[in-house]
């Protein structure tokens, strides 16, 4: 294009790598929520009576539900299955750039709708947990890691939210470059041109007057200089052979023969 900048392919290409780096990065967010959910803010007991056992599962966020904790589990997995998906589109739709373009649209709009709706839960979450005298040291709930979830939640909002301006960029590259012809999937074949000679250009010519053209021979029997090589030139035929014995007549209106031709035998 003029002036130096990228042609609508190019920017596809950018815009599907600002994207799939935004997914990559929101997936391992969603790991690390996983990984602290389950190592710091759940809890499982087990109360021993005799041979037998109950198993008892608390949540740093409220130790009367786990339903926090849960939905965190929720929260990492829904990531991790649309990161999957995404990946698995990459490999199966190369080529169709205008669908893999709508479908990181759809992903990055799910991803910061359910981002937005779990950083804001936690962030509320965490507000509403007790805390001795406003010293969240002196207690024994894992106040940083509940912060941590708030931060990386809401790091997802924010990459989230640049996928999908890059996808929707990415889709309006991806259609002025289809109104261009420079995406593969919409190049037509070559057409071959087709050849219309001007009016008369093969009409038939009449010949010049005095045709042949000087210089060739007169048409006749034998070409003049005409021989095989090493051969004389062979003389003209003196006249028709005899005819066999008992010639009969030609039938009426038959043309005599040439002058040099012997009369038939008187018949029997």
């Amino acid at each position: 294009m003029a002036g130096g900048s990228k042609s609508p392919m190019s920017n596809v290409g950018v815009a599907r790598g600002v994207t799939a780096i935004c997914q990559l990065l929101i997936l391992a967010i969603a790991v690390a929520v996983i990984a602290i959910n389950r190592y710091q803010l759940t809890d499982v007991y087990l109360i021993w009576w005799g041979n037998y056992y109950n198993s008892y599962v608390t949540c740093s966020y409220n130790p009367d539900s786990i339903t926090p904790c849960q939905y965190l589990y929720a929260l990492g997995a829904l990531a991790i299955v649309m990161g999957l998906i995404a990946s698995i589109f990459q490999c199966v739709s190369r080529g169709k750039t205008i669908t893999l373009a709508k479908l990181d649209i759809a992903i990055s709009a799910v991803m910061l709708a359910w981002w937005i709706a779990g950083g804001v839960y936690f962030t509320v979450m965490y507000n509403d947990v007790p805390k001795d005298n406003n010293a969240p040291a002196d207690t024994d709930l894992p106040y940083s890691y509940m912060r941590a979830i708030n931060a990386l939640s809401f790091t997802a909002v924010g990459l989230a939210s640049v996928s999908l301006i890059a996808s929707v960029w990415g889709l309006m590259q991806a259609k002025e470059a289809m109104s261009g012809g420079y995406l593969p999937e919409q190049q037509q074949p070559p057409q071959v041109p087709v050849y219309a000679p001007p009016p008369g250009a093969y009409a038939y010519q009449t010949p010049a007057p005095g045709y042949p053209a000087p210089g060739y021979p007169a048409p006749g029997y034998p070409m003049p200089g005409y021989a095989a090589p090493g051969y004389p030139v062979p003389p003209p035929p003196a006249g028709y052979p005899a005819p066999p014995a008992g010639y009969a007549q030609p039938p009426a209106g038959y043309p005599p023969p040439p002058s040099a031709y012997p009369p038939p035998p008187p018949q029997a």
